[in-house]
């Protein structure tokens, strides 16, 4: 028994949009996970973009410490600390001596 031409065409058009879907998916996809990692990567710009900033105007508006010994140089600190916990410990070393000129040999 032949089945009706109707059910035919319904049959091949559910077919035609599965095949559609099929190449139509992976485009989009490639599109979606390309707009995630474009916003991954603004957003890193964007990291490093203000913390070289931060930087900056600390050095510019907070350099009165710099190279004064004490407890404010983080070089002449014995330990880094975050609350409770200590990061890192930190060897205190003596300043450098001033550098002193060879004396010039007369031979």
């Amino acid at each position: 028994m032949r089945r009706p031409y109707r059910s035919r065409q319904r049959d091949r058009q559910e077919g035609q949009g599965l095949v559609e879907f099929a190449l139509v998916l992976p485009v989009f996809m490639l599109l979606i996970f390309g707009l995630f990692d474009v916003g991954s990567l603004v957003f890193a710009n964007s990291a490093l973009s203000q913390g070289a900033r931060e930087g900056a105007r600390v050095a510019a508006a907070e350099a009165a410490w710099i190279g004064v010994p004490g407890p404010a140089c983080v070089s002449d600190a014995s330990q880094i600390t975050a609350g409770d916990r200590v990061l890192m410990s930190v060897p205190r070393t003596s300043p450098p001596s001033s550098p002193t000129s060879p004396t010039p040999s007369t031979g």
